[in-house]
């Protein structure tokens, strides 16, 4: 597995989160994250989610009683949704976060588009991106770069030495 390649080359990750397009819409989301709780490397877990997909009962199972956050995005289409989402949680005891309402931005249809001002504006430039062998700066950037600029991240395979010390931004 990738991500055992990427723990071999690391102390730790303090932050480590799942993103898609949508992660719920995988079946094997459950499987995946019974998975990544058993790696001791990795301290927090979150799940990115748009807040329009109801937990399977099978990932209700996976989620309860971890370390795994459910951040969920609020958008103007799925408040009821997200309220169903939000009962559940508190219900089955699974930790979550809800965004405020956010703009969406596709990087695929606004091509033209400065990517500091939007790896800044990021909501999850905290958190290190990892795509196909690749570290990016985050999420965002991560699709941006991928598509355009893949020359901007690092390469874990080709990569032996600290991680950390050796992705900033410049």
């Amino acid at each position: 597995f990738q991500l055992d390649a990427l723990l071999s080359r690391v102390s730790y990750i303090s932050k480590f989160q799942i993103h898609g397009g949508e992660p719920l819409l995988n079946p094997n989301l459950p499987r995946i994250i019974s998975y990544i709780k058993q790696k001791q490397k990795i301290k927090k877990i979150r799940i990115a989610t748009n807040g329009t997909i109801v937990p399977s009962d099978e990932l209700v199972k996976a989620l309860q009683n971890s370390n795994i956050i459910l951040a969920m995005s609020s958008y103007h289409d799925n408040k009821d949704t997200l309220k169903e989402i939000i009962k559940l949680c508190k219900y089955s005891q699974i930790k979550y976060k809800v965004y405020p309402e956010q703009k969406w931005f596709s990087f695929t249809l606004e091509p033209t588009f400065n990517a500091d001002d939007k790896f800044q504006g990021c909501p999850l430039n905290k958190y290190l991106c990892y795509h196909n062998w690749h570290l990016y700066l985050c999420a965002r950037i991560c699709h941006c770069y991928s598509l355009y600029y893949d020359s901007c991240s690092i390469d874990i395979r080709n990569h032996q030495d600290n991680l950390v010390t050796s992705l900033t931004m410049d």
